[in-house]
């Protein structure tokens, strides 16, 4: 069996051995573990020092496309074909093996300040194999209670409700690291993707659906009835897409001013349309290495006659079909 080589180790890279393998395809995702999967030999695996395949660790240097960590939690054999199949996670799925404390006692701080806590919390007893946190503590504070719920549950929660994004990956140094951003990284003068150029197939899928003009910012330290508030509009887009409302509230702004200045920003990203993209890169294509999870960069598409910002979501790379595969939400730009 040919193709790439891939390291399985008990847990830490202890009695780590390499093996080539074929049919691999990996995943790369925010907020939620990407998916890896290979085959490989049954007598291959069967010579592992491993009485059980299930919960070792699995590593994958795909060059510029960068690392692939991962556990594995299945290993269906084939009859016919002789072979293995091993199934894994990211590394994001250790914080699914993990609870938060059950104190019932509110806490407030940022999202990310507050995600950190309860990394560390849930950590005390059992240590997660996490070696370093990289955390943007900046913004809003929110209030939450710890309630025993899976530790991915709340960091998910948390950066969904800030528009953040997690990821836990090797760093450079090869530590694994979680890493959680107020924002995508800003790329858009970095990188730029071109169909017919490096974009070869794919779709890019615009809609209205998720348009927002006419948004009421309330705060939350208050009873509904007594909370302040803030109103918004934009005039261009009710004109164009017709009138489209909606209230979100605003953990940590009690003052009117504070309240229209966050309002105004969230108005300003959803009162346009957005699209929904799946884009195939050939894998030799050396902008992939600029390119990740939890990026913004600049998209240019013949086939929507649009330029957009696109937020980067995910990579999957099947060798086997020589491309990577980008998904995201896109936002035309507009001049």
């Amino acid at each position: 069996m040919s193709g790439h080589l891939v390291t399985i180790a008990n847990p830490g890279w202890q009695q780590a051995r390499t093996v080539p393998v074929g049919n691999l395809l990996v995943s790369w995702l925010v907020n939620r573990p990407g998916r890896g999967s290979f085959r490989l030999p049954r007598a291959d695996a069967h010579r592992l020092p491993f009485s059980n395949l299930k919960g070792r660790w699995v590593a994958v240097d795909l060059g510029h496309h960068g690392l692939w960590w991962g556990i594995v939690e299945d290993d269906p054999g084939e009859v016919d074909g002789g072979t293995v199949e091993l199934s894994a996670a990211s590394m994001g799925v250790l914080l699914e093996k993990r609870i938060v404390p059950r104190t019932y006692r509110q806490v407030s701080g940022s999202p990310g300040g507050l995600i950190g806590r309860a990394i560390t919390d849930s950590a005390q007893a059992d240590p997660l194999w996490i070696r370093r946190l990289l955390i943007d503590e900046d913004g809003a504070p929110v209030v939450t209670e710890w309630r025993g719920d899976k530790l991915s549950r709340v960091v998910s929660s948390l950066a969904t409700n800030a528009g953040g994004a997690w990821l836990v990956e090797p760093d450079t140094d090869q530590v694994l690291t979680f890493t959680y951003r107020r924002r995508f990284l800003d790329r858009r003068n970095r990188v730029l993707l071109v169909e017919g150029r490096e974009v070869v197939a794919g779709s890019v899928r615009p809609t209205i659906s998720t348009i927002v003009n006419d948004l009421t910012g309330v705060a939350n330290d208050r009873q509904w009835e007594r909370a302040g508030a803030a109103r918004v509009e934009d005039a261009s887009s009710i004109l164009e897409w017709g009138r489209s409302q909606d209230t979100q509230r605003y953990p940590g702004h009690t003052r009117e001013s504070s309240l229209e200045f966050v309002t105004r920003a969230d108005l300003a990203r959803r009162a346009v349309p957005t699209a929904a993209v799946a884009l195939d890169i050939p894998a030799r294509n050396p902008v992939l290495a600029r390119v990740r999870q939890g990026e913004t960069v600049r998209l240019w598409s013949a086939s929507t006659d649009a330029v957009y910002d696109l937020d980067i979501y995910g990579r999957a790379y099947q060798p086997n079909r020589g491309v990577v595969t980008i998904t995201g939400t896109a936002t035309v730009v507009t001049t």
